[in-house]
């Protein structure tokens, strides 16, 4: 199940990086959701029913509305299926001192992972600008930022 979501994530956010203007619409069996209810329990991961952010926005500290959840969601995700980033996130979207905290844990590690090549990548602020949104959709995509 975590690779059908996954690549649907992939086949998503590649046409939306791209600016096809294709819309992809999510099938999911019966089994298929009651594993995703399941997974919401211990922190939403479904970031495909939330609205995603322009990747040229910068989201940060005190902003709401959909765009956030679907970071908040983001998050979770990258945390459950990637690596830890700690506790998962209400996703509520109130864009509050722990999402702060977790964006910040993404950059960190994203930076840590690109320094060995020399590269700072992303600037940890705790802003989900363009760096931090191309890193989390290279972590939703595929898994390859570790």
């Amino acid at each position: 199940m975590k690779h059908t979501i996954k690549t649907i994530s992939a086949i998503a956010m590649a046409f939306t990086l791209l600016g096809t203007g294709t819309a992809i619409t999510k099938t999911l069996s019966p089994n298929t959701e009651t594993n995703l209810t399941a997974t919401a329990a211990s922190g939403d991961t479904d970031v495909w029913r939330y609205t995603m952010p322009d990747s040229n926005e910068c989201i940060g500290y005190g902003s709401r509305g959909d765009k956030v959840k679907w970071i908040q969601a983001a998050l979770n995700y990258i945390s459950e299926y990637n690596w830890y980033l700690g506790e998962p996130l209400t996703v509520d979207g109130i864009y509050g001192k722990k999402t702060k905290q977790r964006v910040k844990d993404l950059q960190n590690y994203v930076n840590s992972v690109y320094k060995k090549e020399g590269i700072p990548l992303l600037k940890v602020d705790g802003i989900f600008g363009p760096k931090t949104y191309y890193a989390a959709c290279l972590c939703l995509d595929c898994c390859d930022c570790h």
